[in-house]
């Protein structure tokens, strides 16, 4: 039982997971120490940066053959276009939304997101969901909209940052 607990422990998709959790949490934190601590004003600079970092860490990845991943060839950068640009809208509005919310706010709108995916879900693929997933999503909507009414930072800018972040992170998990 214990070997295979370390096994278990050891297996690359547990690893993945870990190191994806603390990559997006350090993620978010850092960019609200950015933005709001250190008042950066170049929420897109930001970004590039970051990206242009991710990049280059693939990069070597591959090259010490830690992954694998297929050279970029035109055709398959016109049929991603959408979803970069979807991804790359994502990624705006929630710097934004970083900016003007606090973490806990992001967070909760963030995971009620998926309400507005499988709302989405529905209306393009017409896949339904039981009544428990139907009750638990209604559940986390009252939850966001208590937290939203108890903001003590309340800005309607923030929130209209938060929204388009929820529609554009629906529509590129539904286009992806």
């Amino acid at each position: 039982p214990i070997s295979q607990a370390i096994e278990t422990l050891l297996h690359p998709s547990v690893w993945s997971c870990i190191v994806w959790s603390t990559c997006s949490i350090s993620m978010i934190l850092l960019n609200k120490i950015i933005l709001t601590t250190f008042e950066f004003q170049y929420n897109m600079v930001l970004l590039f940066y970051q990206n242009t970092i991710c990049v280059v860490m693939l990069l070597v990845a591959r090259e010490l053959g830690f992954i694998t991943f297929e050279n970029l060839e035109l055709p398959k950068v016109k049929a991603w276009v959408p979803l970069n640009i979807l991804f790359v809208l994502m990624l705006a509005t929630g710097t934004y939304s970083l900016k003007m919310l606090s973490v806990p706010m992001v967070t909760v709108f963030k995971n009620s997101n998926n309400v507005v995916i499988t709302l989405m879900d529905f209306l393009v693929y017409r896949n339904m969901v039981s009544r428990g997933v139907a009750a638990t999503l209604g559940i986390m909507l009252v939850a966001a909209v208590l937290a939203a009414k108890n903001d003590l930072e309340f800005t309607p800018l923030g929130y209209f940052w938060t929204a388009a972040n929820c529609a554009c992170t629906a529509a590129f998990s539904i286009h992806a």
